[in-house]
């Protein structure tokens, strides 16, 4: 053995490496972070169609009323 110092038995990562890492882990969070965007629009949608529902299904009440009240 000649007078070198051994390198360190750990993974060593290189340039390419952390760059590759890093680009994955980036990619991850904005998946993540427009799925939870996502989610808020479909929720705020679907409340806005349970709402459009109430208000045509009073409104057919209301109207169904009057032809009851016309029909007297």
């Amino acid at each position: 053995m000649s007078g070198k110092s051994k390198k360190n038995a750990g993974p060593v990562l290189t340039g390419k490496v952390k760059v590759i890492l890093i680009s994955i882990s980036a990619v991850l969070v904005v998946a993540v972070l427009s799925l939870i965007v996502i989610e808020g629009f479909i929720n705020q949608s679907v409340k806005i169609v349970n709402n459009t529902d109430k208000n045509i299904t009073s409104l057919k009440v209301m109207f169904e009323t009057e032809d009851e009240s016309a029909e007297l």
